[in-house]
């Protein structure tokens, strides 16, 4: 996607640290997308890695050196400044304080004092981690890890440097700045990142794995990080342009921080695989050995012990262990709304760019010593991250004694260190893992003996392009077990001990021609499971479809503008088909514009247009028209229908098939079968009817086509009837509350129509986790909605815990990660109740992770609305 339009130029744009690898590739897009820009560039030696355009000019300078920078900033009068420069991680602390704390403090002055527009601010992605956090789907939110509990200190004054230009954003008021945090960057000039990879794999280190690659990690090209710091830039000067007004808090850009990633965070040992197959090697994962993590970290302290001792460096050490086991992966949504971000390099294509340049460097190199450095040449590359399928099982045989002699350790000592516990270790893991053992508790076990059964499970991870395929059997699997993906690659067949059971992928997948899919050999299992890779053909861009905004969006049905295109509206309570609603009682369906209208409405009340010239009678019918009482809150209007996303504002008159029922607790209900539909809602003086309690039936009129030349033409009236399950409702006010108050954990209790006391005994309640907002899955146990193996559904996954809840007493604190909700009774108990059941589909081991029970509840879809 290309984003924002460019503009033309920054006008005087200072890139410091433009002789390094990303300021390089800033100075270069910077000609490319903004070619009226005059660049300078600012780098303590300047006589390597230059741009030959006449737009670009260089100036040495040491950024710690006070007296240097105010003449540089004197001589460009930048407008914009765009801050790469910093040390490498590995140096001494003291070269990181002197860089990125005291250089950061001399440049943010000389900035402020040379009228400098925007600054932007290289900062790092680790800031929101230690050395053995898991970070799964981090945002902006995280709190930033520094001091003690930093154990890196160059990430500790990356920290300091970060809060000190956001701290000093408008001051003076004309001076914006802003942070750009990007991930694991590579590409062409990288020295931290691919070389290291690439010489493993010409020293034959690529036939080892450290963990079973379950952990998630985020990398990000280097001309998608520019693209994030130009668009930063670019509206960092528009905002100047605009001050004094300041913007609103969610558009907001200038003083804010934001992630930059590719957006494909990816099994970390598949993107080194993928990187070793760019640089021609053609080892899949059968061919490589597992180290278990647990036993790669005791190697790695028994190494830096002896290498500290001997005065060298070890080929492997804890930090890298962990680094290559740990889930850490970004959510770039900010970055997206308010920038405008989307990557403009896949991974797949930002790997064979970075990968071809040392490749080609390697082979320059040999010719010089005459001859070719290695068989491994370049090959085409044509991958897409699909190298086979790779599975989550990939334990291997013990390593040959011979591996281990260079260790110098006791027999003993290695039998203990390679002996595998007995259970597995799965503090690491980020993201549910098919293959978490819980015990032999599932339903197979009950089955008589010698009957097989095959459940299967699929689901699709838009995010990560990846649909993992999950198969339970009542006994372990055999080298007959076979699974099979049909020739259009839609659906896979499993067959084991003379049964079979087929599912309909979630999406279509590569492979076909009944390909036969790699099953783990070792050890054997009852529990299986496979990662496939999405691929898009040539010329389609189905993934890119299902994640535009618009599908993004929590679509939710029956809002006013739908209702009020209809010819005719009819609502009817959903348990019996008594008519609630007749047609004509409604002549307008209004949208509410927020659950949070009542804000809106003091703001709006402050700038409303002057309606004092109108009559008293007319200004109150103009009043009671808009539905607000007084002219200045909301309130039901006869014939005036409003419409939020969990119901209808009504008043009484128009509601004959609706009563009022005390015993219910003033409860609304359906005169005929006395189900509870509603509230009364005393500060609008109108009744709130609920949807998920309704069924309604509209109808829409039509031309006839084919009798266009007649004088008079036809109509044709098309009636749809519309009711939805209830889960859907209650995943659009999840999605509702998660996009409005900023959080993914809400403590959920049941709420009565009257206000719960303070001494209220505790009532049941659910913590609920959103973890993941949009998947698709198939399985092959029915479901409340679809067949087995049939339509892939829309979903969420939810991890919750049972627990009780008590209002809050006056002294507790308040949580800010995890927000209180009171659903209505009935809809907590479908949320429950749908929870329970839904784990049903789920394979037995997929139901629990780490404490938490694993759910799902299905969300609307296009196809919804389209009714």
């Amino acid at each position: 996607m290309s984003g924002p339009k460019p503009i033309p130029s920054f006008g005087k744009a200072l890139v410091v640290g433009g002789c390094g690898f990303l300021g390089g590739h800033i100075v270069s897009l910077i000609l490319k997308r903004h070619p009226g820009t005059q660049i300078a560039v600012l780098d303590l030696r300047t006589s390597s890695n230059r741009n030959a355009s006449p737009s670009v000019s260089y100036h040495d300078g040491d950024i710690t050196d006070a007296t240097t920078m105010q003449s540089i900033f004197s001589k460009v009068k930048p407008d914009v400044v765009f801050h790469t420069a910093s040390p490498h991680f590995d140096a001494p602390t003291t070269v990181h304080d002197k860089v990125n704390i005291e250089g950061t403090d001399i440049l943010l002055k000389a900035a402020q004092e040379s009228g400098v527009k925007a600054f932007v601010y290289t900062s790092s992605a680790s800031l929101v981690i230690d050395s053995s956090m898991t970070v799964v789907n981090a945002d902006e939110t995280w709190p930033l890890i520094t001091g003690a509990a930093q154990p890196e200190h160059y990430t500790t004054t990356k920290a300091y440097a970060e809060t000190a230009v956001l701290s000093a954003n408008r001051t003076p008021a004309g001076f914006l700045t802003c942070a750009i945090r990007p991930a694991g960057i590579f590409g062409e000039g990288d020295v931290q990142l691919l070389p290291p990879m690439i010489s493993a794999c010409r020293k034959g280190q690529n036939k080892f794995q450290v963990g079973d690659n379950t952990n998630l990690s985020d990398f990000t090209y280097v001309e998608n990080v520019v693209y994030g710091h130009l668009l930063a830039a670019q509206a960092l000067l528009q905002t100047h342009n605009i001050i004094p007004t300041i913007p609103l808090d969610n558009e907001k850009v200038d003083g804010e921080a934001f992630f930059i990633t590719n957006g494909q965070p990816v099994y970390f040992w598949d993107f080194a695989r993928a990187v070793w197959h760019a640089a021609g090697d053609r080892k899949t994962a059968k061919d490589v050995w597992t180290l278990d993590r647990d036993f790669a970290m005791a190697i790695g302290t028994v190494l830096e012990n002896a290498c500290w001792v001997l005065g060298k460096k070890p080929n492997i050490n804890r930090k890298q262990v962990r680094y290559s086991t740990m889930n850490r992966y970004y959510n770039i949504d900010k970055a997206k709304k308010r920038l405008g971000y989307e990557p403009l390099v896949s991974l797949d294509v930002g790997i064979k760019r970075g990968v071809a340049q040392l490749v080609e460097q390697e082979q320059k190199a040999s010719e010089k010593k005459g001859h070719r450095s290695s068989s491994l040449a370049l090959r085409p590359y044509t991958s897409h991250f699909n190298y086979g399928t790779s599975t989550t099982t990939m334990a291997q045989p013990t390593l040959p004694a011979s591996a281990y002699e260079a260790l110098d350790l006791p027999l003993e000592t290695l039998k203990i260190l390679t002996t595998p516990k007995s259970a597995i270790d799965d503090s690491a893991v980020a993201a549910p893992n098919l293959l978490q053992h819980e015990g032999d508790t599932s339903e197979q076990t009950s089955l008589p003996p010698n009957k097989t059964s095959i459940i299967l499970y699929a689901e699709l991870l838009l995010h990560i392009r990846t649909v993992t395929l999950y198969a339970s059997l009542r006994t372990s699997h055999t080298r007959e077990t076979k699974a099979k993906l049909s020739t259009d690659g839609y659906s896979i067949t499993v067959t084991h001990e003379g049964e079979s059971a087929t599912i309909r992928m979630p999406i279509q997948v590569q492979g076909g021609g009944d390909a036969a899919l790699s099953l783990p050999a070792q050890p054997p299992s009852k529990d299986l499971t496979v990662r496939l890779q999405v691929k898009e053909k040539e010329g389609t861009d189905l993934l890119g479809t299902l994640q535009t905004e618009e599908r993004k969006a929590n679509i939710v049905p029956w809002d006013g503008a739908t209702l009020s295109g209809l010819k005719t509206v009819t609502v009817f309570c959903k348990a019996c088909r008594n008519e609630l609603v007749p047609p004509e009682k409604i002549r307008e369906w209004r949208d509410l514009p927020n659950e949070n209208w009542a804000e809106m409405m003091d703001f709006w009340h402050c700038h409303k247009p002057d309606e004092h010239h109108l009559h008293d009678q007319a200004h109150d019918a103009a009043m009671e028209k808009k539905g607000y009482a007084a002219g200045n809150r909301l309130e039901a209007a006869h014939g005036l229908a409003f419409v939020d996303l969990s119901g209808f504002l009504l008043k009484e008159q128009d509601c004959p098939g609706i009563k009022m029922f005390p015993s219910e607790g003033n409860s609304l209900v359906c005169k005929q079968c006395h189900h509870i539909l509603g509230i009364p809602d005393a500060n609008t003086q109108g009744w709130r009817v609920w949807k998920w309690c309704l069924s309604i039936v509209g109808s829409s009129s039509s031309n006839d086509d084919s009798d266009r030349d007649h004088a008079i033409t036809p109509q044709i009236t098309t009636t749809t009837t519309m009711t939805y399950n209830v889960q859907k409702w209650i995943s659009a006010r999840l999605l509702f509350l998660a996009e409005n108050m900023g959080v993914r954990k809400f403590h959920i209790y049941s709420e009565s129509s009257t206000s719960p006391s303070p001494s209220q005994t505790p009532v049941p309640s659910l913590l609920i986790w959103l973890f993941t907002p949009d998947l698709f899955y198939s399985s092959s146990i029915t479901s409340t909605s679809h067949a087995a193996g049939t339509t892939p559904t829309r979903a969420l996954k939810i991890f919750y815990r049972h627990q009780t809840y008590a209002p809050p007493q006056p002294g507790d604190m308040e949580s800010t990660s995890i927000e209180d909700v009171g659903f209505p009774a009935l809809l907590w108990d479908e949320l429950r109740d749908g929870l329970g059941r839904s784990q049903r589909v789920l394979p037995e081991s997929a139901r629990v992770f780490q404490g938490w029970e694993v759910g799902l509840l299905e969300r609307f879809d296009g196809g919804d609305i389209s009714q």
